[in-house]
């Protein structure tokens, strides 16, 4: 049969005038010219935006949906000025349990973008105790609406686990360490343009993630989500802002003569603590993957050298 098809195509084709090949050549050219017009037409009227590549590489899968202007993305139901994007991110870790945990958040781009820019318009200058603390106080309050998404994920795992008080915090606190260490520099990620010896063991380890040019050398709790990624003191801000938000009595703690940051939480574990008057907080490492809570570095583990920069209650 195909045989036959190809012989009656040949004489049919043989038969055309150059006249008939002429014009099925011209209407072909037309065609194409206007599937090209339309097409060119279509990607100018196109709503949405494009999605640009990130500072920081990602180990986990990110999606993006953009969101048409006539859709509003923020609490007050107003308009975006411009085409935003929901950026999708599926995961998984495990606890020190070695229990898997796995979900799905959204960050909305216009939102990442407004808490980037709140502090760097923030006038503080962190070059003290007290001014570092403020810092990281007025960071956690302006994110404390913008975490919904991640909220969400943490209120469906709690659900479908039927998770106690005590197995939330290790889940939440595992998702946490979980995320990738990165070192977030108010300059360059040149490590000749900095004395702190542990920016140059950061650097010394194969690797090792940066993130440059970020005001007061932090991440924002949305913008951690954002790169997932980030270095001590961003994980903690996040993480105080997560246990707070479930009504858990935690701090952030931090060491100028360590150069380091750790959470610390009021639930009934043993370990290394901090006492603070009336108040005991259990430390838990939030650099390490599955560390278990009450268990630090013994070279980071003298408490006298340690405060409280912010607490939840």
């Amino acid at each position: 049969i195909w045989v036959l098809l190809f012989i009656g195509l040949t004489f049919i084709l043989s038969q055309l005038s150059a006249f008939t090949w002429k014009w099925l050549l011209g209407g072909l050219g037309i065609l194409f010219a206007v599937l090209f017009i339309l097409g060119l037409i279509s990607s100018l009227s196109n709503p949405y935006q494009q999605v640009t590549a990130n500072a920081l590489p990602r180990n986990h899968q990110v999606s993006a949906t953009h969101i048409p202007t006539t859709m509003p993305t923020n609490s007050n139901n107003e308009l975006p000025s411009e085409p935003d994007t929901i950026l999708s991110y599926k995961i998984a870790w495990k606890d020190f349990k070695d229990t898997l945990y796995s979900g799905k958040y959204s960050i909305v781009k216009s939102e990442f973008t407004a808490s980037s820019n709140f502090k760097s318009n923030l006038n503080i200058i962190a070059t003290t105790e007290d001014s570092y603390d403020e810092m990281l106080l007025q960071l956690a309050v302006n994110n404390k609406y913008d975490l919904g998404s991640i909220y969400n994920m943490f209120d469906s795992i709690q659900e479908s686990r039927s998770l106690d008080r005590t197995n939330l915090a290790e889940m939440i606190v595992s998702f946490v360490q979980d995320i990738p260490y990165a070192l977030i520099l108010k300059s360059d990620c040149n490590p000749n343009l900095y004395d702190e010896q542990y920016v140059k063991e950061c650097f010394a380890m194969p690797n090792i993630r940066c993130k440059s040019y970020e005001e007061f050398g932090i991440l924002t709790p949305l913008e951690i989500l954002y790169y997932h990624a980030g270095d001590c003191d961003s994980r903690t801000l996040l993480l105080f802002s997560l246990l707070a938000h479930y009504k858990y009595e935690t701090c952030i703690l931090s060491s100028e003569f360590y150069t380091h940051s750790l959470i610390g939480i009021k639930l009934p574990y043993v370990g290394i603590e901090y006492q603070d008057a009336e108040d005991r907080y259990v430390v838990w490492e939030t650099t390490s993957p599955r560390t278990p809570p009450g268990i630090i570095d013994p070279s980071i583990s003298d408490m006298s050298y340690w405060r409280i920069s912010l607490k939840s209650k």
